[in-house]
């Protein structure tokens, strides 16, 4: 984060209304998820504000569909991510869609 976990956390203390930093004060765990709390906010600022200096620390937030994308092109060309482009992901979407549909399409027909 660029300064000390004290330094981060005097900063959060001005954020949060007193009860919150004296149960942080008592409960290390709590303190700890609070700083967390805000690397997590500060690293998805720097990256929707283009932050170059921080790129290491952003984050893009995600679902479980990331998940199930990576285990469908597992094995394919899109595996790597520096592979994957939108031209290239649309054309293997399209193109797998196509492949299902006629699968699909020919259980019905015989």
């Amino acid at each position: 984060m660029g300064r000390s976990f004290g330094e981060v956390f005097e900063q959060i203390a001005k954020a949060y209304p007193a009860e919150e930093i004296e149960r942080a004060q008592r409960m290390p765990k709590h303190k700890m998820a609070l700083v967390f709390k805000r690397y997590y906010r500060d690293t998805t600022d720097w990256a929707l504000k283009g932050m170059t200096e921080r790129k290491v620390d952003f984050q893009v937030h995600c679902g479980p569909a990331q998940g199930a994308f990576n285990q469908w092109v597992a094995g394919s060309s899109l595996e790597a991510w520096q592979n994957r482009h939108a031209d290239t992901i649309g054309l293997h979407l399209l193109e797998q869609t196509a492949d299902l549909l006629n699968r699909r399409l020919s259980v019905f027909t015989g």
